[in-house]
């Protein structure tokens, strides 16, 4: 049995991620890095870091 992806892990749990903060999304990658490989930790942060992009600079 192969192991899920992170886009397939994300599809299933789709409604675990809308509508949560940036703070309660970075709990909740820290909860779950306990169990993943350090490539499936950088799969994450590289997804979260284009999720959360500086789009506008203010000030």
């Amino acid at each position: 049995m192969r192991e899920k992806t992170f886009e397939e892990y994300q599809r299933e749990h789709r409604s675990d991620f809308e509508g949560k903060s940036r703070e309660e999304l970075i709990a909740m990658l820290i909860r779950e890095a306990s169990v993943l490989t350090d490539d499936e930790v950088d799969e994450v942060l590289a997804y979260a870091k284009g999720m959360f992009e500086v789009t506008e600079k203010v000030g």
